[in-house]
């Protein structure tokens, strides 16, 4: 059974999702600290011991006990839990996911796979399930164009890639490619190069990211000293493979925006855009605290402009923004937006 993303959400649901999400922040940062996980080159995983193996540029190699939390097939745009296909080691997994999924009135925590409108969504899934199963982080992978998502539960250091007890023939060399043959039985092949980083604020605004209509009205003050004026607003989110785009009409004024996912590591996200009166315009998206926040300018240098998306509740943002034109003319605005 394959079951989309629930919306809206009971607030018990919301609260733990939020609380999951900044557990999995701090657990990440905590990770990334001792171990460097986002900067690993090449990994290997063995199925049946649950163990799997990380290898950095500079020679190093930790290894670590793991738990498959799932699979996301972009192509499908398909979520599988680590539980259902029985590609990953993840034993025990499925119980308190169903459980939970049942308290908080969550029915993706307690099938096998879930539609995902774009791989953004994957962290929210990955920090419940975290949270959920007591773990100390995870790690993202991919092998072959799918996304393996795993589970730490501990890491040690090796002074070789064959000082585990596991199987060697059962762990991917760090080294080139293998072939499906060359792994054990049920093992994911294929190597990471890099790590793949989903978009950070597509995650604690998962609703936001989702293909939608967003209506909302509000007040927009023009000229130096501020005439408030009535103004309405529309968002438009649409997805296509490896992006997001965005229509946003703002009284008179239209823009189309396309983002791109960040690299690995970074915080942000990139944004391309077109405006019918100022032309190309860039920007960066980004989240701090509870909200998200845009800068962007024009090719040209003439208009500059910022504006911050504050989460009221699953279905809802107070969207405030400025324009500086020509350094002397200011335009700022205040409009709730609520999904259609």
């Amino acid at each position: 059974m394959t079951r989309p993303i629930e919306q809206p959400i009971s607030p018990e649901a919301e609260a733990f999702l939020r609380q999951a999400l900044g557990h999995f922040r701090e657990k990440q940062e905590r990770l990334r600290e001792a171990w460097q996980l986002d900067g690993v080159a090449q990994w290997g995983l063995a199925t049946e011991e649950g163990i799997a193996q990380f290898a950095w540029p500079d020679g190093r190699v930790a290894e670590g006990e793991v738990v498959g939390l799932g699979l996301f097939r972009p192509t499908e745009g398909v979520w599988e839990w680590g539980w259902y296909g029985g590609e990953l080691p993840a034993a025990g997994l499925d119980e308190p996911l169903r459980l939970a999924g049942e308290r908080l009135g969550l029915g993706y925590l307690q099938v096998g796979r879930v539609e995902l409108p774009d791989q953004g969504l994957v962290t929210l899934l990955t920090a419940a399930a975290v949270e959920i199963a007591e773990l100390e982080g995870a790690f993202f992978g991919e092998s072959e164009g799918v996304m393996v998502v795993l589970g730490i539960e501990q890491l040690t250091w090796l002074d070789s890639p064959t000082a585990s007890e596991a199987p060697a023939e059962s762990l991917l060399p760090a080294a080139d490619p293998v072939s499906p043959s060359a792994v054990a039985p049920g093992a994911i092949p294929g190597l990471t190069s890099p790590a793949t980083v989903p978009p950070l604020a597509a995650v604690d605004h998962a609703y936001l990211f989702q293909p939608a209509l967003w209506e909302g009205e509000g007040r927009m003050d023009v000229a130096v000293i501020p005439t408030p004026q009535p103004v309405s607003c529309t968002v438009r989110v649409g997805h296509a493979p490896g992006r997001w785009q965005l229509e946003v009409v703002l009284g008179e004024g239209q823009t189309r925006w396309e983002l791109e996912p960040p690299a690995p590591g970074e915080q942000s996200l990139r944004l391309h855009g077109h405006s019918p009166d100022f032309g190309a315009l860039t920007g960066l998206l980004t989240v701090v605290d509870e909200s998200l926040l845009l800068f962007y300018e024009s090719a040209d240098g003439s208009m500059k402009g910022g504006e911050t998306l504050q989460r009221l509740t699953a279905d809802s943002y107070q969207l405030r923004g400025a324009l500086f034109i020509d350094g002397d003319r200011f335009t700022s605005w205040s409009v709730r937006l609520r999904r259609v």
